[in-house]
């Protein structure tokens, strides 16, 4: 398990950047765009992307994928880092700051131990909860972007 909510993944094709570019439009929806089953949801621009896997309900801990797509001679490489929404680093670092401010008030000036165990406790199961969520939803999504890519194979 990681320390960090984080990811970088380097995926080499033999495809142009063109035809991944294209594919990887077609296969995310905007906001303007509905009605078909889409694999992501997202932007995509003419030489990056930035998605997420298109769900049916509501997940915070679902990496966004933030990729550049380079021409090489023989075909194209994509570099892609997964990471958390910004609103949920923010909630991650948030509760995790609080709880450990408490911890050490708890600790410190207030003298009440029992309190300040539970409080550094429930920093630490937030973190490992939100790291674990992280891991599940990763795999997903880089599975969910392997196989669109395989489909130009």
């Amino acid at each position: 398990m990681r320390l960090v909510p984080f990811e970088r993944e380097t995926i080499v094709s033999s495809a142009k950047a063109a035809n991944i570019i294209a594919l990887l439009k077609t296969e995310t929806k905007s906001e303007a765009s509905a009605g078909k089953d889409f694999a992501f949801t997202g932007l995509v621009c003419q030489d990056s992307f930035r998605v997420s896997v298109n769900v049916a309900k509501p997940q915070n801990f679902i990496p966004l994928a933030e990729g550049v797509v380079d021409q090489t001679s023989t075909g194209s490489l994509i570099q892609v880092k997964y990471r958390l929404f910004p609103s949920t680093r923010f909630f991650l670092v948030f509760w995790c700051l609080l709880t450990f401010l408490l911890t050490l008030i708890f600790l410190g000036p207030a003298k009440n131990y029992l309190y300040g165990c539970l409080s550094l406790a429930g920093c630490i199961a937030n973190y490992l909860i939100a790291l674990a969520n992280f891991d599940v939803h990763l795999k997903q999504t880089q599975k969910a972007l392997h196989r669109v890519l395989d489909k130009l194979t």
